[in-house]
């Protein structure tokens, strides 16, 4: 018998329709409605060939929450302590509650991989599971703003999750380089970069003022995570130009009283693309730090699919896209880019080719089919 029979011979029988197909427990470090991001993405492509149950951080912010599609996953919520990065008694008390409920998850599931996507799920794992760790790696995760004390906790459990894992994923080249600057070479990483719908519709590549005689600039994405100065500078600069900003708005550190700088709250992710409509641009305004350098926005990508000129900071991991951004180097810099498109009329830099094979290279069912492969690489040890 070999090693996959006798781990599912030791669990008792299994359901007729699971035989033969590997069991996932999927960890996921944000709400499954928050944001649609990379998480919600690779569950998603790994429910094609996999049993897979995601279990998600419940966030408690929910006003910020989308209800996500759910289809093909097994969706289960684990709760957190409030403030456990501000005390190290609660993020003892919130580990020593939270190993408890997941062994009993793995002693009820029987995953052959768990899929991490937070250092700070390690020590949730018993150190008796036998199946397959899989880090997938999204960001830096010691480069957040947090107390020093829990920054020192994740590099202990970032030290140990890459030690563990069987394979380590990374969104982008700068985060593989790190965590081989920390740790030497993690045995078997693969570079699995973000990607796009292949059910993006292009929107109109026509551009054109408001019905308020204004150039609306469109943003997609986390209001935490803008460079608050650069967008002020932006829209004190050009008087006719308004930023219309999409996402949760925690963390926001703006103005919530300019006029020309409009916070909409979260939409649907199928509706994204109508909003994408109403703006003459999109626009990255990433502020210049530690954390951004690691990040393969997957922003750019649906900028991309919707045919829309883009706008966004410069940094070495996203030079790729140089066909397709605007880029610019500092908040007068993005005043001076913005101005030079708004007299030309916003007209985008790549063609309708260049846009369609940019899609057929880098759609998450491109990543999927990458990440799957890499899976069964993974697995085959334990038929033979």
């Amino acid at each position: 018998m070999n090693q996959t029979g006798r781990l599912r011979a030791a669990r008792g029988p299994v359901a007729p329709d699971s035989v033969g197909c590997p069991r996932i427990l999927y960890l996921m470090h944000i709400d499954w409605d928050f944001i649609w991001q990379r998480p919600h993405e690779l569950a998603k492509q790994l429910a094609k060939e996999y049993q897979v149950q995601v279990v998600f951080a419940y966030g408690r912010h929910r006003g910020v929450m989308r209800h996500n599609d759910r289809s093909g996953l097994v969706l289960r919520p684990f709760f957190q302590l409030p403030l456990r990065q501000q005390s190290r008694l609660l993020a003892d008390i919130n580990g020593l509650l939270l190993r408890f409920v997941f062994r009993v998850m793995i002693w009820s599931s029987h995953p052959d991989i768990i899929w991490l996507t937070s250092p700070e799920q390690v020590e949730y794992i018993p150190s008796g599971y036998q199946g397959k760790v899989v880090y997938d790696c999204m960001d830096d995760a010691l480069a957040f703003p947090q107390p020093a004390a829990f920054v020192g906790r994740m590099r202990r459990d970032e030290t140990t999750l890459v030690a563990r894992s069987d394979l380590v994923l990374t969104s982008s080249a700068y985060l593989g380089a790190k965590l081989s600057e920390r740790y030497g070479t993690p045995a078997r990483t693969r570079l699995i970069r973000n990607g796009c719908s292949r059910s993006n519709r292009p929107v109109t590549n026509e551009t054109s003022r408001g019905a308020d005689r204004l150039w609306h600039l469109g943003y997609i994405g986390t209001l935490a995570n803008v460079d608050v100065e650069a967008i002020t500078e932006l829209v004190k600069s050009v008087p006719d130009v308004c930023l219309d900003l999409v996402g949760p708005g925690t963390g926001w550190a703006g103005a919530t009283d300019c006029p020309r700088l409009q916070l909409l709250g979260t939409l649907e992710h199928q509706g994204l693309w109508k909003f994408a409509s109403t703006c003459c641009c999109l626009i990255a305004p990433f502020p210049r730090t530690t954390l951004t350098q690691g990040v393969d926005p997957v922003k750019l990508y649906e900028y991309v699919s919707w045919g829309k000129p883009i706008v966004a900071l410069k940094y070495p991991e996203i030079e790729r896209f140089s066909d397709f951004v605007e880029f610019y180097e500092s908040p007068q810099d993005l005043v001076r880019v913005v101005s030079r498109m708004r007299s030309e009329g916003f007209v985008r830099k790549y063609s309708e080719e260049q846009r369609r094979t940019f899609l057929s290279e880098n759609t998450w069912d491109v990543r999927g089919r990458q990440v799957r492969q890499e899976l069964r690489d993974l697995l085959r040890g334990m038929d033979s």
